[in-house]
């Protein structure tokens, strides 16, 4: 069933890109795990009522004194709740007692009041005993599977999480596009599993206006945001109590962008909340505890995320290069080629202090397809060569050296004929299938070097826009964590 979406409105025009290649050792980190929500059977209780109404009452349970086994049964766990809300946490405390404690299945407003007690469990399971979700589990392996290094790992769980990203956007009556880029709207459905199986979009804890003027902004790192041009309300009540908010597009990435009061100082507040202020008719205030935020720069994530790629790519070519070939295939190749007829163009040629570097174009057509493949600046002539060596040509890519430029035409012949008979291979296509299905799912939201996605795989809470063209502008990820003025700020 198609589900109202919340889209990120637009965050500006510009992108900058920063991607710096390293070949250092791929580092090894602490890996991130979430713990899953301790309480769903009085979030499934509760949610005929309203459909995040559950999830609230749950995370009231979090606290003392109901503790893990939330049995919602003592005054403190039911302040808040309308009197049918509280019949409702009672009847599935009730439920919980006798066995239910965290259970998947759905209890329903008649069938918690009326259901038969099980015998009693006088010893409530433990949260970090229960089972977690295969795809929970999915994405707390992939997380260490990036820190480790292991693409083994990652083309496995990867495939996981793309068929349930595929789901999502089914669930949401959207097309599915893994690589969706940066862009201003839409929703990013990848991400929105990602969110979810980390534990990272649980809705926030919502407090008074006096209790979020309260907080000490040198301990606590305020933000703001103006989620809609036209329905405020909406929204607001969305992004605080509905547990399947939907994550956006943005243009550096995906996640939910906001503006932040780095320093905490009165004049930092006050241009956060005129950089929010541009993008709708009201704005929301929330809160990171300073002291559990795990934050990361932009520009530090960047190139966290330029290593990865140029590990990946790395994996990718040593598999590749693994894949035993049929010499009767490579041979067809070149009988192919080596029929086709040739031409070539000097490109261009510049000063080297030991001679003239000439670069050549190969044109090689099929006689029998009549398809022509272009290899620009494929065939070099290095006449500093000469006198110490008087090979100067050779084919782009290759070693060898050699006397004339037709024996680096027929060099090249014997790469391409090899490339083709290589990429014709079962076992290649599964390679490049891995290969593209990991960087879909990890980095698949990037634009211009950054990904939302792989922050939240790399255990990130938050990211700090360093790179942005507005200082203040921040990457809010992790919604379980932060505090939010229960009334519009503004």
């Amino acid at each position: 069933m198609k589900k109202d979406i919340i889209e990120d409105d637009d965050w500006g025009t510009e992108s900058t890109s920063r991607i710096e290649e390293k070949q250092n050792q791929f580092p090894i980190g602490k890996v991130f795990v979430q713990a899953e929500d301790n309480a769903r059977s009085i979030a499934d209780a509760l949610a005929p009522i309203r459909p995040w109404e559950g999830a609230r009452a749950a995370k009231k349970c979090k606290a003392k004194p109901c503790g893990n086994t939330c049995i919602a049964t003592s005054k403190a766990c039911l302040q808040g709740l309308s009197p049918a809300q509280k019949k409702l946490a009672q009847s599935a405390g009730k439920a919980m007692q006798a066995g239910n404690v965290g259970g998947s299945s759905t209890l329903s407003a008649s069938s918690a009041a009326t259901a038969p007690a099980a015998a009693p469990n006088p010893t409530p399971t433990p949260l970090a005993a229960l089972k977690k979700t295969a795809e929970s589990q999915t994405v707390t392996d992939l997380k260490a599977a990036i820190e480790s290094g292991d693409f083994d790992a990652m083309a496995k769980h990867s495939e996981v999480l793309y068929a349930a990203g595929q789901k999502n956007a089914k669930d949401l009556g959207i097309s599915f596009d893994a690589n969706i880029g940066g862009g201003n709207g839409g929703t990013d459905s990848l991400m929105n599993v990602l969110l979810k199986d980390a534990g990272f979009n649980e809705p926030p804890e919502s407090i008074s206006k006096a209790a979020m003027a309260a907080l000490d902004p040198k301990k606590n790192l305020i933000m703001y945001r103006n989620p809609s041009q036209t329905n405020f309300d909406a929204r607001f009540d969305q992004f605080k109590n509905d547990p399947d908010y939907t994550s956006g597009r943005g243009i550096y990435c995906s996640g939910t962008y906001v503006a932040a009061a780095w320093t905490g100082s009165a004049s930092s507040d006050k241009m956060a909340i005129k950089a929010a202020s541009g993008y709708g008719n009201g704005t929301m205030k929330m809160a990171y505890d300073k002291s559990d935020l795990k934050m990361a720069k932009g520009t530090d994530l960047m190139d966290e995320q330029a290593l990865f790629q140029v590990n990946l790519q790395a994996y990718r070519d040593s598999e590749i290069a693994k894949i035993k070939t049929n010499q009767a295939d490579i041979d067809s190749k070149l009988i192919e080629f080596n029929s086709a007829k040739v031409s070539t163009r000097k490109d261009y040629s510049v000063s080297t202090g030991k001679g003239i570097i000439e670069s050549y174009g190969v044109s090689l057509k099929d006689p029998i397809t009549g398809k022509r493949t272009d290899f620009d600046n494929s065939i070099i002539k290095d006449t500093g060569r000469q006198g110490t060596d008087p090979k100067p040509w050779r084919a782009k890519g290759s070693q060898k050296s050699y006397a004339t430029r037709r024996e680096a035409i027929n060099d090249l012949k014997s790469i391409e004929a090899t490339r083709q008979a290589v990429t014709a291979t079962p076992d290649y296509k599964k390679v490049m299938g891995q290969y593209e299905k990991i960087k879909a799912v990890v980095i698949g939201d990037d634009s211009g070097g950054m990904s939302g996605r792989f922050a939240v795989l790399k255990g990130y809470d938050f990211v700090r826009l360093d790179h942005a063209y507005d200082p203040t502008y921040g990457l809010l990820l992790n919604r379980s964590k932060i505090k939010i003025q229960d009334t519009k700020y503004k």
